[in-house]
């Protein structure tokens, strides 16, 4: 019928991070806590699909349990107070991490969305090295020039 919904919604907020995952039992914390607002223009036509949390504030916590096993776990609310949704959860989640430099395995569930799975992440750590695995790496005149550190 023509209608349309426009949203543009900005997110953010401090996190805490205590320790540096350097011991094997819980030397790793990390607090966050953000808040979101949402600017609104029509309505969408479906029900499913309408932007009903205008203010959100939310809450996680990641913790390493042993090594690199981590618990992660994250929950939302409304806190527009012109909403009839005010108070009720947004989003929750938790997960278990094996994290490791290069790559990161997850187990998760979302009991708000009542859906689960598997997550594989591979990260780019942006290495410099020689490219020879498993040698012990010493930069020379030749590198430094290479890498413009001359």
């Amino acid at each position: 019928d023509g209608t349309s919904q426009n949203t543009i919604t900005l997110t953010g907020g401090p996190t805490l991070t205590l320790g540096r995952l350097e011991k094997n039992f819980f030397d790793f914390t990390e607090i966050s806590i953000s808040g979101g607002g949402s600017l609104q223009q029509g309505q969408s036509p479906f029900s499913f699909d309408r932007n009903v949390d205008l203010a959100t504030l939310a809450f996680g916590w990641k913790q390493q349990l042993f090594g690199p096993l981590l618990f992660s776990g994250g929950i939302g609310f409304n806190v527009d107070g012109n909403s009839g949704y005010y108070g009720d959860i947004t989003g929750s989640f938790a997960e278990l991490i094996w994290q490791r430099r290069g790559y990161e395995f997850a187990i998760y569930y979302s009991p708000y969305e009542q859906v689960g799975g598997v997550r594989v992440k591979l990260n780019d750590f942006n290495y410099r090295g020689t490219g020879l695995p498993f040698v012990p790496y010493t930069p020379t005149d030749f590198t430094k020039k290479r890498q413009g550190l001359y």
